[in-house]
Protein backbone atom coordinates (compact mmCIF):
# COMPACT_ATOMS: atom_id res chain seq x y z
CA UNK A 1 0.00 0.00 0.00
CA UNK A 2 3.01 2.42 0.72
CA UNK A 3 4.51 2.29 -3.06
CA UNK A 4 1.51 3.20 -4.55
CA UNK A 5 1.28 6.36 -2.88
CA UNK A 6 4.91 6.97 -3.29
CA UNK A 7 4.60 6.23 -6.80
CA UNK A 8 1.51 8.92 -7.11
CA UNK A 9 3.34 11.02 -5.06
CA UNK A 10 6.03 11.16 -7.42
CA UNK A 11 4.10 11.51 -10.09
CA UNK A 12 2.45 14.46 -8.70
CA UNK A 13 5.77 16.39 -8.27
CA UNK A 14 6.88 15.66 -11.74
CA UNK A 15 3.52 16.83 -12.90
CA UNK A 16 3.75 19.83 -10.90
CA UNK A 17 7.69 21.03 -11.96
CA UNK A 18 6.69 20.66 -15.25
CA UNK A 19 3.50 23.15 -15.35
CA UNK A 20 4.44 26.86 -16.86
CA UNK A 21 2.84 29.80 -17.97
CA UNK A 22 0.73 29.32 -21.10
CA UNK A 23 -0.26 25.89 -20.57
CA UNK A 24 -3.95 25.00 -20.48
CA UNK A 25 -5.42 23.70 -17.29
CA UNK A 26 -8.67 22.82 -15.91
CA UNK A 27 -9.29 22.72 -12.05
CA UNK A 28 -10.43 20.47 -9.89
CA UNK A 29 -13.58 22.37 -9.73
CA UNK A 30 -13.93 22.00 -13.81
CA UNK A 31 -12.49 25.69 -14.67
CA UNK A 32 -10.48 25.87 -17.66
CA UNK A 33 -7.68 28.87 -17.96
CA UNK A 34 -3.86 29.59 -19.33
CA UNK A 35 -1.53 29.84 -16.83
CA UNK A 36 0.01 33.47 -16.80
CA UNK A 37 2.26 33.45 -13.87
CA UNK A 38 3.43 30.99 -11.20
CA UNK A 39 4.14 32.08 -7.54
CA UNK A 40 4.96 30.06 -4.61
CA UNK A 41 1.53 29.29 -3.47
CA UNK A 42 -0.30 30.10 -6.11
CA UNK A 43 -1.00 29.63 -10.00
CA UNK A 44 -2.55 32.98 -11.87
CA UNK A 45 -5.01 31.77 -14.67
CA UNK A 46 -6.48 34.26 -17.55
CA UNK A 47 -10.51 32.51 -17.77
CA UNK A 48 -12.43 32.76 -20.80
CA UNK A 49 -14.53 34.18 -22.62
CA UNK A 50 -13.56 37.75 -20.76
CA UNK A 51 -10.29 36.99 -20.08
CA UNK A 52 -10.74 37.14 -16.33
CA UNK A 53 -7.85 36.97 -14.50
CA UNK A 54 -7.79 34.27 -11.23
CA UNK A 55 -5.60 33.57 -8.20
CA UNK A 56 -6.33 29.65 -7.32
CA UNK A 57 -4.32 27.58 -4.54
CA UNK A 58 -1.14 25.67 -5.58
CA UNK A 59 -1.70 23.67 -2.61
CA UNK A 60 -2.25 19.67 -2.74
CA UNK A 61 -5.70 18.25 -2.16
CA UNK A 62 -5.85 15.26 -3.46
CA UNK A 63 -4.72 12.87 -5.61
CA UNK A 64 -7.77 11.32 -7.95
CA UNK A 65 -6.89 9.43 -11.67
CA UNK A 66 -5.56 13.13 -12.26
CA UNK A 67 -2.82 15.48 -10.07
CA UNK A 68 -4.82 18.00 -8.25
CA UNK A 69 -4.27 21.21 -6.43
CA UNK A 70 -6.78 22.71 -3.88
CA UNK A 71 -8.18 25.17 -6.67
CA UNK A 72 -6.08 23.99 -9.77
CA UNK A 73 -4.76 21.40 -11.89
CA UNK A 74 -7.12 18.17 -12.57
CA UNK A 75 -5.35 17.97 -15.96
CA UNK A 76 -4.43 19.95 -18.88
CA UNK A 77 -6.74 20.10 -22.07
Amino acid sequence: MIRPQQKRQKQWQEMLSGIKPGDRITTSGGIRGIILSIKDDAIIIKVAPDGIKMEVAKKRHCLGNHARFAGIVAGFF
